[in-house]
């Protein structure tokens, strides 16, 4: 278990986060509670049933990375 005070936390986040993700438990501290890092399942990607072109399936997953990636930006 990784256990940092938030001040640690902040400095080293994206690393914290890599290794919740793999699995490990990681916990913050501060002021007298702990908060724990859970990875969350990561979404489906799989299409509805239809008639989608190969094309079209494509041009669909990028646009919803694409909006995940605006998503991702508003929480920074």
């Amino acid at each position: 278990m990784i256990q940092v005070n938030l001040k640690e936390a902040e400095a080293h986040l994206a690393e914290l986060i890599e290794e919740a993700a793999t699995g490990r438990d990681v916990v913050i501290t501060s002021a007298g509670f702990n908060v724990r890092l859970v990875p969350l399942p990561r979404p489906n990607r799989e299409l509805p049933a239809g008639p989608w072109t190969a094309e079209q399936e494509a041009e669909l997953l990028h646009a919803v990375e694409f909006f995940e990636g605006i998503a991702e930006a508003s929480w920074a």
